[in-house]
């Protein structure tokens, strides 16, 4: 059995002064149905957002009543025999009961096996911190239950000690996060929004940082499988943020942000309709929920109102640029079925770097993708890809000292190796010997070092 969950005891007195709704009978505190309601936008507590309603107008399924639950499963898996679909999407999958997500999780795996599905995908909207989404995913986990090493969090499987886990075995709850919103507001951050950014209790925003807290807080072990398989989805933007092009430079943003979704970090990356087209029109009422839900074919309403003037209140001085003149752009009204946009040749070409070098489908981490060591081998190859990137503004052309070790821009490829931009002008350049022997991949050479890089804005 997974280890008792306790909580803070706290005197039934205390309960009924702060939470009014509560109710006593024969001892013991029941909640009445009156969950409370919370705002559609706004910084809340992850405990709030979880037992009240959306915005007043999505009330709770009640799931956590066995006969409520029983029904929602049976519709669910009649939708699944058919329909021959191969997976739920959750919205607002934290404002389910954890326990309750599990039992349907569990019962919808086993419906889908006896139709063939030996896969079936459910992740979820998680909008709350790391800490508090971590209970959701998998057999969930606390902070008191986290792997010794990354070796073993990568090694866990549907039979390693209940010590890791909050639930028992085939328990599990969500697969992944269906937009992984800790990555997108370290992504705000990083391509230089301002404003109320963060989440408690959530995973650092550094990129490389965040994969290794993801290893040892998720249980990203494949339910069917039993093994370690990370499938969160990672996007830009969706159907519920602003699109990146209709800030100053917002393209060249959100391709960058399109390079650490689909190559940088090991999961899902998703597009929202459009982003390959560059749309920018945001068509929100309301300047704490800003978003743009243009539709791809021709339309008038969209250029009509396309003169973007609400601002936001969440960024501090957002930087509006094209959604300020969409009405004037007679494109806008255009269909948007491109397929020899710019943009979209870009993100074809990430996609199919990922299907070249497996290491960046499949493999960890961090700014060098690779196998995990003595536990991965990628079928049609192994080799390693450095990633190398900045965000700032202006072109920069950077300078190292490859005699120094506090200095020098390190590969993990070997000194006098030549190595090539995968991504446009695909130029090449020679490494030269630094002062480190890291001995990746049990390389006996001193690793290579760049004397120069010059990267764009």
């Amino acid at each position: 059995m997974p280890p008792l969950r306790s909580w803070m005891a706290v005197s039934t007195a205390n309960l009924t002064r702060y939470l009014p709704n509560c109710i006593q009978s024969s001892g013991q505190l029941t909640i009445s149905t009156h969950y409370g309601d919370t705002e559609a936008f706004g910084v809340f507590p992850d405990w709030q957002r979880q037992l009240s309603k959306f915005a007043s107008t999505q009330d709770r399924l009640r799931e956590w009543v066995p006969s409520v639950r029983e029904k929602i499963q049976q519709f669910s898996c009649i939708t699944i025999a058919m329909l021959d679909i191969d997976g739920f999407r959750f919205d607002k999958a934290t404002q389910v009961t954890v326990d309750a997500q599990a039992e349907y999780g569990e019962f919808i795996r086993q419906c889908a096996r006896r139709v063939g599905k030996d896969n079936f995908f459910m992740p979820g909207e998680i909008t709350g911190g790391n800490t508090f989404g971590s209970i959701y995913l998998g057999r969930g986990r606390q902070p008191d239950m986290l792997p010794e090493n990354l070796t073993v969090a990568v090694t866990l499987t549907n039979d390693s000690p209940h010590k890791y886990f909050l639930r028992d075995k085939g328990k599990n709850a969500l697969d992944a996060a269906a937009f992984h919103y800790s990555i997108y507001r370290s992504l705000t951050r990083f391509l230089g929004m301002d404003g109320n950014l963060t989440a408690g209790f959530d995973v650092p925003v550094n990129f490389v940082d965040t994969w290794n807290t993801m290893l040892s807080t998720n249980d990203l072990t494949n339910a069917f499988t039993g093994e370690f398989d990370p499938r969160h989805m990672y996007g830009v933007t969706n159907q519920d943020v602003f699109r990146w092009p209709a800030v100053k430079d917002g393209v060249k943003k959100m391709l960058l942000g399109l390079f650490v979704t689909t190559l940088h970090m090991p999961g899902v990356p998703l597009l929202l309709w459009g982003e390959e087209q560059a749309m920018y029109v945001l068509d929100n009422t309301a300047d704490n929920y800003l978003f743009g839900r243009q539709p791809m074919s021709s339309t008038l309403a969209w250029q009509d109102h396309g003169c973007y003037r609400l601002g936001s209140s969440q960024y501090f001085e957002f930087p509006a640029d094209a959604a300020l003149n969409g009405c004037n752009d007679e494109s806008v009204s255009l269909d948007h079925r491109d397929p020899t946009h710019p943009v979209r040749n870009i993100i074809k070409s990430m996609y199919h770097l990922r299907r070249n070098y497996p290491v960046l489908n499949d493999g960890s981490w961090g700014v060098m993708r690779d196998k995990f060591s003595n536990v991965q081998y990628l079928e049609g190859g192994n080799q390693s890809v450095w990633l190398v990137y900045q965000n700032d503004r202006k072109r920069i052309k950077y300078k190292f000292d490859c005699s120094s070790k506090k200095f020098a821009l390190i590969s993990q490829f070997d000194a006098g190796t030549v190595v090539k931009n995968l991504l446009a002008p695909y130029e090449e350049l020679k490494l030269e010997t630094s002062p480190e022997k890291l001995g990746i991949n049990f390389s006996e050479e001193f690793n290579g070092c760049l004397q120069e890089l010059t990267l764009g804005p």
